[in-house]
C-alpha cells in the first residue's frame, strides 16, 4: 500500500504533520523515522483527556535511559489511513 501525507513544513530537516486524534483535535507532529515510538507532550494529553496506565523506560537521542507515563489513544489520522489503539509515551515538561 502506498500512502501520500501533505508535510505542512520541516523543522530541522524533519517533516511536520497534521494528525487527528481520538477523531476529535488536530496537532501538528514532527516525523522522527528512527523513534521507535510515539511521544505526546503533557498538553496534547491534557487537551485528549489522556490518562497514564502505566510507565516504561526509554533511550532518548543523548542514549540516557528515561522513565515515561504511557497510556493510549482511541484513534491517530493522517488523512484516510488510522490506526486505533496507539500506545503513547507522554513526555515531561522538560
Amino acid at each position: 500500500m502506498v500512502f501520500i501525507a501533505l508535510i505542512k513544513r520541516r523543522v530541522s530537516g524533519k517533516p511536520i504533520l497534521e494528525l487527528t486524534f481520538n477523531g476529535q483535535q488536530r496537532f501538528k507532529m514532527i516525523v522522527d523515522t528512527g523513534a521507535s515510538g510515539m511521544v505526546i507532550t503533557q498538553e496534547i494529553a491534557g487537551a485528549l483527556g489522556v490518562v497514564p496506565v502505566g510507565k516504561a523506560k526509554a533511550n532518548i537521542v543523548s542514549s540516557k535511559a528515561v522513565e515515561f507515563p504511557v497510556s493510549y489513544l482511541e484513534s491517530m489520522e493522517l488523512g484516510r489511513m488510522m490506526v486505533n489503539k496507539v500506545p503513547v509515551a507522554i513526555a515531561s515538561a522538560d
